[in-house]
């Protein structure tokens, strides 16, 4: 049976800082910077890989507590690859924090503007326990001398298979979260966090998405024009697709189209859903 696509492939945000968060991106990340327009910047994990980042200058800061991005999330291909970044930001000194998820090892900043990052490796699928419908899940510490110890070399630039792993918002109402991210675009509730935040996911990976009520069940909807993910962008298989053009009474439709759905998502913010013509055939995505 083929697996079905749903992957993350493009994030926008809307900066402030703009000599900070081009050194923090393109310096201290590594990742492959390209102009787009006068006001905007483009990044990729490599010269041969299509920018995943858009970084828009010239937003406000925000002006009241909101609704939005939690934190993007790259994922590493290997335990090595973790530990040869983690080792570059300890020797630049850059602020971090840590936790090990039991499906996964985490590593957690914030870039200047205050966006958070997760920056993770999996571990094997085969490795996860499921109980039910819901992966387990931790928060342990990470072991970073472990981690440290499977560098094989020192940090050059993200490796071959880098990509956005997954998207954590932070929002006022778990029950206005199910009913975009389960019953619109059909992804699985594999984790509950004692009504305080939901983790969803497709096709059993341990998770595409969250939201969590951390902040308050008091946030006003995202501001598009303030410091943040303002738009983001998934690339699924027609079957998917289709499954979703018969949904769209179930969300917020700006635009749809036989090969592209553009709607309003949890949170306030633009998600475009595309049609790949020839899916990848890849598990947990």
């Amino acid at each position: 049976m083929q697996v079905q696509t749903y992957e993350i492939t493009n994030l926008t945000l809307n900066a402030r800082q703009e000599e900070a968060m081009r050194l923090f991106y393109r310096d201290v990340l590594g990742l492959v910077e390209t102009r787009d327009a006068d006001d905007t910047y483009m990044y990729g994990f490599t010269t041969a890989t299509r920018p995943f980042l858009r970084l828009k200058f010239g937003a406000v800061a925000p002006t009241q507590r909101q609704a939005g991005m939690y934190h993007f999330a790259l994922l590493l291909p290997t335990a090595a690859d973790l530990g040869a970044l983690v080792q570059r930001l300890l020797t630049l000194k850059y602020p971090m924090g840590a936790g090990d998820h039991t499906v996964s090892e985490a590593i957690y900043l914030n870039d200047p503007d205050g966006n958070g990052i997760e920056l993770y490796h999996d571990r094997p699928a085969a490795s996860w326990t499921w109980r039910g419908n819901e992966v387990v899940m931790g928060t342990d510490d990470v072991d970073v001398h472990a981690l440290l110890a499977k560098v094989k070399s020192p940090w050059q630039t993200f490796p071959a298979g880098t990509r956005v792993g997954h998207l954590h918002f932070s929002g006022p109402d778990l029950h206005q979260a199910d009913q975009f991210f389960q019953q619109f675009l059909g992804l699985d509730l594999v984790s509950n966090l004692q009504d305080h935040a939901h983790f969803y996911s497709h096709n059993r990976y341990h998770h595409h998405h969250a939201l969590n009520l951390w902040a308050g069940r008091q946030l006003a909807p995202k501001v598009l024009d303030e410091v943040g993910l303002v738009a983001w962008q998934v690339q699924v298989d027609s079957t998917y697709f289709d499954g979703l053009l018969s949904r769209l009474d179930q969300a917020e439709v700006q635009l749809a189209t036989n090969n592209q759905i553009v709607v309003r998502d949890a949170v306030g913010s633009e998600m475009t859903i595309e049609r790949v013509v020839t899916p990848r055939n890849i598990a947990n995505t």
